[in-house]
């Protein structure tokens, strides 16, 4: 079976947003839930740049693309709350 060029990249992608950013995020979540507000929570995925000649397979990348934009936010509000946890428990 022949894999479609940006199939194969949206699998990569998405194991790279599972591996490294959600599970960055979650342990820095239980980090924090144990105290430790020093834990920062990184994503080094990227998005999907190269478009797919199937309309359903495009569909998919725009939705990681879409998803991936979100999870860089989630992460900064993680980051900027620790900062703000820590900067009021030192005052």
């Amino acid at each position: 079976m022949m894999v479609d060029v940006s199939t194969e990249a949206l699998q990569l992608h998405l194991r790279s947003l599972h591996d490294h950013c959600l599970t960055n995020l979650l342990a820095g979540l239980e980090a924090m839930s144990r105290g430790d507000l020093t834990v920062r929570a990184f994503c080094r995925t990227t998005p999907i740049e190269t478009r797919a000649d199937d309309p359903e397979t495009q569909e998919l990348i725009d939705l990681f693309n879409s998803t991936l934009r979100q999870t860089h936010a989630v992460l900064n509000a993680y980051n900027r709350a620790g900062e703000t946890l820590r900067a009021a428990s030192t005052s």
